[in-house]
């Protein structure tokens, strides 16, 4: 059998073949599922190469792996499409999805106040090669309706933007969008189907940064694309080409951290509510965006949408200056201040330096403006942080 060692070869031989698989038949399942490193899947005779390459088995990890078909299958039940596929990151989920979407000649309508690399993907790279975007506040719906053309072929929104927390109504954009014969894609980072699942509510394609809330411990960069079928049978035939999948051991990382995702979403949906209600009443705060607060634009909508799971990400403004923003940040403990989010620490990104880079912003926040990722610790230590900060920083 392969992989036994036999005295007569070379100890170069050896070296390679000795021990290279399990000569012991495992009866019993592994309780926690094996890390497939490995570029290659071995067969048996040319009969098993073909059926494994008509059947989608496993034959080489750019195309498929066991770790990212298990992390696949969990994100499709979460969301409750038929299929996901499993990237190398969010842009990377993001640019199959619409590279397998789009063509030269078609346009997007999307969100003003989406993620700055999406905006980007969307204007830089895209319009390169002859899609076009144009940017709208996608709540009202008379601009999404004036704005839909017959080359529309995708509505682009987050169920809570990235960083203003806006919640859309994905019911009527669905609407608008399926009588135009375009896609609704929703990007679901910021509530994870923890709190909400837009293919409920007509989406097409959801997309989830699997870095954030769902891998949970900032230690994997991951993404998912889900839908039907049919949909993520051509992203699949795109991601081959492109080269995006997600390796074994970080799709093990995210699926291990998944099994988490309810106990601590549960904690920190907790915590930024009231985070939410205690900085809407503090003195050094001018302004709180977060769905749970009755002056949130659509609190009434997030309401109905989310049932009383209104995110862990706030952001809010603080008053004082630019040298002030920045003592407020140095003085900080047990607040991380990181541009990434969903972790099990809090974390904070402050925005006004960056104003420049993202043209689309500038009308949607001020300055103080500070984007707020909430974990788990207590949620008094959290405010008992930032009141010190502010202290220190001479606002108080």
């Amino acid at each position: 059998m392969l992989g036994k060692c036999d005295l007569t070869h070379s100890l170069d031989t050896d070296l390679i073949h000795a021990g290279a698989y399990c000569d012991t038949e495992l009866t019993r399942y592994p309780e926690s599922m094996p890390i497939y490193m490995t570029t290659v899947f071995n067969v048996t005779d040319l009969d098993d190469a073909y059926h494994m390459i008509e059947d989608k088995g496993f034959i080489y990890n750019r195309t498929s792996n066991p770790n990212r078909t298990a992390l696949g299958k969990i994100v499709s039940r979460l969301e409750g499409g038929e299929d996901t596929l499993v990237c190398s990151s969010g842009m990377a989920a993001i640019s199959t999805a619409l590279l397998s979407t789009l063509s030269a000649g078609d346009h997007i309508l999307s969100d003003h106040t989406l993620y700055g690399e999406t905006f980007d993907l969307f204007n830089l790279l895209f319009s390169r090669y002859g899609v076009e975007n144009t940017c709208i506040d996608i709540n009202d719906m008379e601009q999404v309706r004036a704005n839909i053309r017959p080359n529309t072929k995708v509505i682009y929104t987050e169920s809570a933007s990235n960083p203003t927390i806006m919640v859309p109504d994905v019911d009527a954009l669905s609407n608008a969008a399926h009588e135009n014969g375009a896609l609704l894609f929703v990007d679901n980072t910021f509530m994870t189907a923890y709190g909400f699942r837009p293919l409920e509510h007509g989406a097409d394609v959801v997309i989830n940064s699997l870095t954030k809330f769902m891998g949970g411990h900032c230690d994997a960069l991951c993404g998912a694309i889900t839908g039907s079928a049919v949909f993520i049978q051509n992203c699949t035939a795109h991601q081959w080409v492109l080269g995006c999948g997600a390796d074994a051991m970080t799709s093990y990382m995210v699926q291990r951290g998944l099994r988490t995702m309810a106990l601590r979403m549960e904690k920190a949906y907790a915590n930024a509510k009231i985070l939410a209600e205690r900085l809407e009443s503090h003195p050094c705060v001018t302004k709180v965006l977060h769905p749970s607060l009755k002056s949130h634009p659509q609190h009434e909508r997030a309401e109905k949408l989310m049932h009383g799971e209104y995110s862990g990400m706030i952001s809010f403004d603080l008053k004082g200056d630019e040298k002030q923003h920045e003592k407020f940040l140095d003085a900080l403990e047990l607040v991380t201040h990181a541009v990434s989010l969903g972790d099990i620490e809090t974390l904070i990104v402050y925005y006004d330096r960056n104003s420049d880079k993202l043209p689309h912003y500038p009308a949607v926040y001020q300055e103080g403006f500070f984007r707020f990722s909430i974990g788990l610790e207590d949620a008094e230590d959290i405010i008992a942080d930032l009141t010190q900060a502010m202290q220190a920083a001479g606002m108080l």
